[in-house]
């Protein structure tokens, strides 16, 4: 054989087995990156808590209660949770929990997050462990 009769380039198998390694890392890729996005959007509801814990927080020392004028948010800035609450005179306790038709109601991890007037923090989930 001469040099100009060897082969050049890529055959179909080496090519598709090529195309099949990228797939697979392209995967596990977009896998990362949406269990990324889901854990950095819980910081929307974290914020969500914190305002309405700070805006609680000053209507109290204002007022002597919780319930007065105080004017709390109901969702989240970016639009992901959504707040429910038990406001008294003397207590609340307010929870974070994601949008139904939203993206961040797939995050199992994390699927609620809860405080009250005394700083307890809680979250359920299969991580809430690690959710605050």
């Amino acid at each position: 054989m001469t040099a100009s009769s060897y082969q050049k380039g890529m055959t179909l198998i080496e090519s598709m087995i090529v195309v099949a390694v990228m797939a697979i890392l392209v995967s596990l890729a977009v896998i990362s990156y949406r269990g990324f996005i889901l854990e950095a959007r819980r910081d929307d509801a974290k914020q969500l808590l914190y305002l309405n814990v700070s805006r609680l927080q000053r209507c109290f020392t204002l007022e002597g209660v919780y319930n007065g004028s105080c004017v709390i948010r109901t969702t989240s800035e970016e639009g992901y949770y959504s707040l429910t609450s038990a406001i008294t005179a003397t207590t609340f306790e307010m929870t974070a929990s994601p949008v139904a038709d939203l993206s961040q109601a797939e995050d199992a991890a994390c699927t609620s997050f809860t405080t009250n007037n005394n700083g307890v923090q809680e979250a359920t989930g299969s991580a809430a462990q690690d959710c605050w």
